[in-house]
């Protein structure tokens, strides 16, 4: 059965389900019908991401060492460890409010 939409325009970018007009969908999360979202009931809809990485250190004894956790770029310079060393290719995107005070992930 073929769909036919008759002057509707539909926002791809964003929405989930091709049935969704426009005016009627705000990134995230649907509102109430007819209403619009505010840049900061926007913004509050967003999840903030950060971007993770697993490091390397050399210990007392010579040896490389990884650690279990990854932590933020800001996080493992903070470590106090000169021979700490980001792996850039083990990026990892997560939820904010899942990295610990530290800024490791996860939260123990």
């Amino acid at each position: 059965m073929a769909r036919v939409y008759t002057g509707i325009a539909l926002y791809k970018s964003c929405a989930h389900t091709m049935h969704i007009h426009l005016r009627h969908y705000v990134c995230g999360q649907w509102l109430a019908m007819w209403s619009r979202a505010t840049i900061a009931e926007e913004m509050a809809m967003e999840k903030v991401k950060e971007t993770v990485y697993y490091y390397t250190f050399i210990n007392d004894q010579g040896e490389t060492v990884r650690p279990r956790r990854p932590g933020t770029l800001e996080a493992i310079k903070h470590m106090g460890l000169a021979s700490a060393t980001p792996l850039m290719s083990t990026a990892l995107e997560v939820d904010e409010a899942d990295l610990d005070e530290e800024g490791f992930y996860p939260r123990t």
